[in-house]
């Protein structure tokens, strides 16, 4: 035991004197790293390009959750609800373009939940046949980088001219 004991004193004064060098680098290297933790946390609490994100965004203008009907790391679909309106709301992060099939899914969804407005969130954009079509069925069309923007021109009323789209959708059905 006495040996035993003996050894590992003597193994760990060997280390202690080997790395006794590299001690300031070791704790540069411990404060760095610290420094990283601290400033990670003081970001936006949600990633950017992430469902949370855009919600986020929707929170700060007085949008309201009223269902979650999807969360996943491709997309999200929820409804919103703000001042009585109620909005469909679709997020895609699709590495392309979203064509017309999703502009027609967002137009039935919205139909089907009862919805005054559709959303349709993309990272990648739209196809253009995708964009003509979200006209002819009053579904807005936002990229990602452009949805906080959007949200402000909306925060004082719906301008005119999506009032006419959003009108002409509901005298349709």
């Amino acid at each position: 035991m006495e040996r035993a004991l003996k050894l590992a004193g003597d193994t760990l004064r060997e280390f202690v004197r080997f790395a006794s060098p590299y001690w300031p680098v070791l704790a540069v290297l411990i404060a760095v790293y610290l420094a990283a933790i601290i400033l990670r946390r003081r970001k936006a609490p949600s990633a950017p390009g992430s469902n949370a994100a855009v919600l986020d965004y929707f929170f700060r203008q007085g949008y309201e959750v009223e269902k979650v009907l999807f969360q996943g790391r491709m997309g999200a679909e929820y409804t919103l609800s703000r001042l009585g309106a109620k909005t469909y709301l679709h997020i895609k992060w699709w590495r392309k373009p979203i064509d017309e099939r999703s502009v027609m899914a967002v137009s039935e969804a919205m139909s089907r939940m009862n919805c005054e407005f559709a959303i349709l969130v993309s990272k990648e954009g739209f196809t253009r046949r995708a964009r003509r079509l979200a006209i002819d069925l009053g579904v807005w069309l936002w990229r990602f980088n452009r949805v906080e923007p959007e949200l402000e021109r909306l925060a004082d009323g719906i301008p005119e001219g999506m009032k006419t789209a959003a009108a002409t959708k509901n005298r349709s059905q």
